[in-house]
């Protein structure tokens, strides 16, 4: 695991219910991203889309996937500098998850 993240240790956090595959897979997409690796924001999609149909099976409100995505993007531990570079993946995974959700 890159050392830039914190494990995720309460597995009963409001986020637990995200796939955990995508979790650890957006984790390596910011990894990639602030190794200069732009073109990381290619996949910040498919995993909006994933959060989003999880959220949809799960029964979770569009507020409540808003919500689990605020708090595992807080749980990453990225430093301030850190955070500021990948702010553009932020936006844009909620705003596609958000998307996603009501595609379907």
């Amino acid at each position: 695991m890159d050392k830039r993240f914190v494990e995720r240790q309460d597995a009963s956090s409001r986020d637990a219910w995200l796939p955990a595959a995508s979790v650890d897979a957006l984790r390596k997409c910011i990894a990639r991203y602030l190794e200069g690796q732009r073109n990381a924001t290619d996949e910040i999609q498919p995993l909006a889309s994933a959060f989003a149909q999880c959220a949809r099976e799960q029964g979770q409100a569009p507020e409540r996937l808003l919500i689990a995505i605020r708090a595992l993007w807080g749980q990453l531990g990225l430093s301030q500098g850190d955070r500021l570079q990948v702010a553009s993946l932020y936006d844009q995974l909620v705003r596609q998850a958000i998307e996603s959700y009501y595609a379907h």
